[in-house]
């Protein structure tokens, strides 16, 4: 009488183990910090260092890592990874003379397609990350800033004056508040009020000398 072959336990056992060790082994790396990384507070699984940060004034615990780790140390969330820069002398070293190898970012699919990748903070480093810092750069520099107070105070005036005197326009107030002083800063140009008409908007710029 023939016999049924049983599937070998032992090799089925063994197969098994070896597949559970190898799974709680990757779990138990999950949260660990790599050697790569700049030093940071003690890690454990899965979670990293996410159970120590605090929910409150989160900043006053950064800088007490900073004041023990250094100016430069890195925590890890989970299995991501943030490295976090405690001195203003190590940010301008970092992310301003040395910008070329540090100004890139993660890439971010949902804020690409919201703002189509003209965000200057969020898009990755690239032609188009160049103009938009270029463009930016000619109206934020701190001699340029000093020139742009009057004309957000008087920008600042004349929207107040807007509210004042017209209440139910709000929102085409604010419009023209803000992308007034954006044309200004960059074009020299100012914006008159708003017309709203058959569905659409109109306005006027004048030369601001």
């Amino acid at each position: 009488m023939p016999t049924i072959p049983w599937p070998d336990f032992d090799f089925v056992t063994l197969v098994l183990l070896f597949f559970l060790t190898w799974l709680v082994s990757k779990i138990l790396r999950v949260g660990r910090r790599e050697s790569y990384l700049p030093p940071g507070p003690p890690t454990i699984p899965i979670l990293g260092n996410l159970h120590l940060f605090p929910t409150a004034s989160p900043y006053i615990k950064f800088a007490e890592w900073g004041q023990q780790y250094g100016d430069i140390y890195s925590l890890k969330i989970s299995s991501g990874n943030a490295v976090v820069v405690n001195s203003m002398e190590v940010a301008a070293e970092l992310l301003d003379k040395r910008g070329a190898t540090t100004a890139d970012r993660p890439k971010l699919h949902m804020v690409d397609k919201v703002t189509g990748g003209l965000n200057l903070a969020l898009c990755r480093y690239s032609d188009t990350w160049r103009v938009l810092r270029k463009a930016a750069h000619t109206i934020l520099t701190p001699k340029a800033v000093e020139k742009h107070l009057p004309i957000q105070v008087a920008e600042a005036t004349q929207i107040l004056h807007d509210f004042l005197t017209n209440p139910d326009n709000f929102f085409e107030h604010i419009g023209r508040y803000s992308n007034s002083v954006v044309i200004i800063f960059r074009n020299n140009g100012a914006m008159e009020p708003m017309h709203i008409a058959d569905g659409g908007a109109s306005c006027r710029f004048t030369t601001v000398s």
